[in-house]
């Protein structure tokens, strides 16, 4: 498959490089959490708790209450936490 890279930057562009370098920066340091979690037994939950935070925190620092009313998607995380705890207690 060829990419033409103008074309794709061109029709997506990065509006604002710095969220994005720190939002990436977070989830790679999350997802090298997700390994280690031999090592450092902490639940991978809460490794994902501290990365949501963390990344609504430094991305969005003068504006964290509307940031969670309006661009959060309730529904849609109640809904998996209500699935992860259906799960839990129908495994145990």
């Amino acid at each position: 498959i060829e990419l033409d890279h103008s074309k794709l930057r061109q029709t997506y562009p990065i509006y604002d490089e710095p969220r994005l370098m720190i939002a990436g920066t977070v989830t790679s340091f999350v997802i090298l959490m997700f390994f280690l979690h031999p090592v450092h037994h902490k639940d991978t939950a809460w490794i994902a708790l501290i990365g949501a935070f963390v990344t609504i925190a430094f991305t969005n620092p003068h504006d964290v209450q509307d940031a969670l009313r309006n661009h959060v998607e309730w529904d849609t995380l109640l809904f998996f936490a209500g699935l992860f705890v259906l799960v839990e207690v129908c495994a145990a």
